[in-house]
């Protein structure tokens, strides 16, 4: 069975963040915590199966991703020291 993984990271601390736009990635941190952040399920680890697409979507476009009947509670995240990881996973492409 094929999934599809999408992802964005934020930047969560612009510490040395050289190649970054950090005013976007504070915008993006402010909002994902303000809005979404306690709807969404924090992980330590993500075990994916065999057979897995990865897409990487700006944060944009993976809040559009986030509509009936996917909400923010389908969405997993990982907390890192710079930054979260945002995940989520679908049987079909979104």
């Amino acid at each position: 069975m094929v999934q599809y993984l999408y992802r964005h990271n934020i930047l969560i601390n612009a510490e040395n963040s050289f190649g970054f736009n950090t005013s976007t990635e504070a915008s993006d941190k402010t909002n994902f915590e303000t809005n979404f952040k306690a709807s969404a399920v924090p992980i330590s680890s993500l075990e994916l199966g065999e057979s897995v697409f990865a897409i990487e979507k700006n944060y944009t476009d993976f809040k559009s991703l986030i509509t009936s009947p996917i909400t923010w509670a389908d969405v997993r995240y990982e907390t890192l020291a710079y930054f979260y990881i945002l995940y989520l996973l679908s049987d079909n492409p979104l």
